[in-house]
C-alpha cells in the first residue's frame, strides 16, 4: 500500500468521528470546519502536498469516475492528497442496500478496469482495480453499516499517477 493510500485511509478514520449533528448545529458546523482546516494542515506537513477534506455536505465528487460512484448512495466524506505527480483521494458512501447488492454493482461498472484482487472477510469485501496503463487504481471497501443500522458503507480510494 502506498503512502499516500495509508493516509487517506487513516483520514477517512478521522473523517468518520467528526460530528455531523447537534443540537448546536452552528457551533457544530465551525467546528467541524476547524477541525478540518488542523487536519488539512497537519496532513500538508507530514505529506508535503495540498490536502483537502470535505464532509457532510461538503463532499465533492467531481473528480471521482462515474463507475466508482455508487446510485442513491449518501456522500459522508472525502479527503484527498495532491503531491508532485500523483493525486489521491478517499471517499465514504452510506447505502440501503445490502453489502452483496453493491459489491455486485461495482463488479459491473469496474467491468474496463482490471481487477487486481478481490477479499472477502467478515461480510466485508475489498476490490482493488487499475486502468488500463496503470494511472489510475482504485480501492473499493464495502462493509456493513454498524450491528444493527441496516445498510452499507463504501469506501472508494482512487489515485492518479502521471509518469
Amino acid at each position: 500500500m502506498s503512502k499516500i493510500t495509508a493516509i487517506l485511509l487513516s483520514a477517512v478514520l478521522i473523517a468518520a468521528l467528526l460530528p455531523t449533528q447537534g443540537c448546536m448545529k452552528c457551533a457544530d458546523s465551525l467546528a467541524k470546519k476547524a477541525t478540518e482546516k488542523a487536519v488539512e494542515t497537519a496532513l500538508e506537513k507530514s505529506t508535503g502536498g495540498k490536502v483537502d477534506l470535505g464532509t457532510g455536505s461538503n463532499v465533492d465528487l467531481s473528480g471521482l469516475p462515474a463507475e466508482l460512484i455508487y446510485p442513491n448512495a449518501k456522500p459522508l466524506a472525502r479527503w484527498s492528497i495532491t503531491q508532485d505527480k500523483s493525486t489521491g483521494a478517499s471517499y465514504t458512501f452510506e447505502s440501503t442496500d445490502l453489502v452483496a447488492t453493491v459489491v455486485a454493482h461495482f463488479k459491473t461498472s469496474m467491468a474496463g478496469w482490471k481487477n487486481s484482487s478481490t477479499m472477502e472477510a467478515n461480510d466485508a469485501t475489498m476490490l482493488t482495480y487499475q486502468n488500463a496503463d496503470e494511472s489510475k487504481s482504485a480501492l473499493i471497501v464495502i462493509a456493513p453499516k454498524k450491528e444493527g443500522a441496516g445498510g452499507t458503507t463504501v469506501n472508494v480510494t482512487y489515485t492518479t499517477t502521471t509518469k
